[in-house]
């Protein structure tokens, strides 16, 4: 199980997507950083896809030839992405790239809940509205989950990777 909410603030005009927090229930997560990065590379993919992904054909030739004409964001463009592994002891299971296909929807969900627009198609940026990027924060404690949500493993209890190139396992208990 995996649930994913994106942040934003702003106006109609200009969205500013402030976080993305992404918690997930992957049974016991063996490399539970691995598990981490996993599911940060899946948003970074997903914002691509949601807001920019775009090729377009003219006389039967794609118009996007590199990097210059099909923009991905940079590094200080992408928003604080905040992941947290529940040890629920869940039965086994893995986690794929669950957190791409999350990202559009939530996206969407979250600039209709600020400005009432509805977009049903990507890239959304397309659908009238601009997003703006903060830059990169480290995020306190205080800001991570209210009270009475699961328990979560805190980052520097995970322990150290066994491995240099550990595979992405989660098993359960």
């Amino acid at each position: 199980h995996v649930a994913l909410v994106c942040e934003v603030s702003g106006t109609a005009d200009r969205v500013k997507l402030e976080r993305v927090s992404v918690c997930a229930d992957c049974g016991v997560a063996v490399h539970p950083d691995q598990a981490v990065a996993q599911l940060e590379s899946g948003v970074v993919t997903g914002l691509i896809q949601a807001l920019r992904s775009k090729i377009t054909v003219k006389n039967g030739r794609v118009e996007q030839s590199n990097f210059h004409d099909f923009l991905l964001p940079r590094m200080n463009q992408v928003p604080p992405v905040q992941v947290e592994i529940v040890q629920t002891g869940g039965k086994p299971g893995g986690l794929g790239e669950v957190g791409t296909p999350l990202v559009a929807p939530a996206l969407a969900n979250a600039v209709f809940a600020l400005t009432g627009k509805r977009i049903r198609s990507t890239p959304l940026e397309d659908g009238g509205v601009r997003f703006t990027y903060p830059p990169r924060r480290q995020l306190r404690a205080a800001q991570q989950y209210p009270a009475g949500w699961p328990e979560v493993i805190p980052r520097a209890r995970r322990g150290p990777r066994s491995s240099p190139h550990p595979p992405t396992v989660c098993v359960s208990a």
